[in-house]
């Protein structure tokens, strides 16, 4: 219920709109009052949606968002927003792998180092479907990435990223690598720095 308040759908709001109009005209024309006064009371209620979906985050609005920026940044080059969206304590696994880094700031750490050594050009969201179950939300992610390595010049893999809530919102805690071209988890892992933990 709260998705379709504050999340409601394009194609809702214009099937309700297009509803609303007709009911007005329709009952202008034939000057039915009740009629009209239900269809303007249909098109103030899709402004209100509008203004709800437009103007009110919800944490699964936050967590499509801000996957959309951690890729985004990854791309850039922009490790401090990178940074920015990882909760204190975030980790990632690799293909099913234990833990790799203690806080953020080696995960961050880590991902520059992996996006410089294949020297990672672009990157496009292929699909990012988000889900929320109790108090956390996950982001799955499928991902194309252009880089300048003979062997995989573009490469597809899929992502989850877990999205908690702390004292500075909705962060991501965890980050898991579901799969990565051809890697296992041996190849992908040598790709990035050891933790220093």
């Amino acid at each position: 219920m709260t998705d379709l308040l504050f999340d409601t759908p394009w194609w809702l709001l214009v099937a309700l709109a297009a509803v609303g109009i007709i009911l007005l005209v329709s009952g202008n024309r034939r000057q039915q009052t009740r009629t009209r006064n239900f269809g303007a009371g249909l098109l103030g209620l899709v402004i209100l949606l509008v203004l709800f979906t437009l103007f009110v985050d919800t944490p699964k609005k936050i967590a499509r968002r801000d996957s959309n920026a951690l890729v985004q940044s990854a791309a850039t080059g922009d490790w401090t927003k990178f940074r920015s969206l990882l909760a204190a304590e975030a980790d990632l696994r690799l293909l099913g792998s234990a833990r790799m880094y203690g806080n953020a700031a080696e995960l961050t750490e880590a991902a520059k180092q992996g996006a410089q050594s294949i020297h990672l050009r672009e990157v496009h969201v292929r699909s990012l479907h988000v889900e929320e179950s109790d108090d956390v939300v996950t982001a799955s992610l499928d991902l194309l990435t252009e880089q300048d390595e003979a062997a995989a010049p573009v490469m597809e893999s899929s992502w989850q990223f877990d999205f908690a809530k702390g004292a500075d919102g909705w962060r991501i805690r965890e980050i898991r690598a579901i799969n990565i071209g051809q890697l296992d988890s041996d190849q992908a892992a040598r790709m990035l720095p050891k933790s220093r933990e």
